[in-house]
């Protein structure tokens, strides 16, 4: 697994991506900006990208994705985290965005991390793969600006329990 970089211009989208136009491919580049350099995410953000999956052909289970690229950023409030992730996946239908926000919980009788927001935005004709994936870092940034790094909220608003 290549990676983790904290820049997206340092990840080989066109190698990852080879159906997309180059247009497509820096319109992609141009959103990951934007998570990259959101106040609370700027120095949090690290991509990672996998190559064998970009040439991998799909045979038998049709159920499987597999992660072309993502972005993680972990938050932390000094107690506890959360992730936020954006990737890329390949399936037999093509390719997806998904976009995910967990928060860990470091309580002693729940351990573990929680889903707070999930969303998948599958491909469809006319360069969507693009569209959906600026639509996955407007939806980190959007969770973020409305107070998202904020753990305390977020668990009261989730009904989670708080860090130990």
């Amino acid at each position: 697994m290549p990676g983790p970089v904290e820049s997206i211009a340092q990840v080989p989208l066109g190698d990852l991506l080879p159906g997309e136009s180059s247009a497509s491919v820096d319109q992609i580049r141009r959103s990951a900006l934007k998570l990259e350099t959101h106040r609370d995410a700027a120095g949090h953000v690290k991509w990672h990208w996998y190559p064998e999956n970009a040439r991998h052909l799909f045979t038998g289970d049709q159920n499987i994705e597999l992660v072309l690229f993502d972005a993680i950023a972990l938050l932390t409030d000094g107690a506890d985290w959360q992730k936020l992730r954006l990737q890329v996946g390949r399936r037999p239908a093509g390719t997806t965005v998904t976009m995910e926000i967990e928060a860990a919980c470091w309580h002693p009788e729940r351990h573990r991390l929680d889903p707070l927001r999930q969303a998948k935005w599958p491909e469809q004709p006319d360069s969507a793969l693009q569209k959906g994936f600026r639509d996955g870092v407007f939806a980190l940034t959007n969770y973020l600006d409305n107070g998202g790094a904020d753990l305390r909220n977020i668990r009261g608003q989730d009904g989670l329990p708080g860090p130990s």
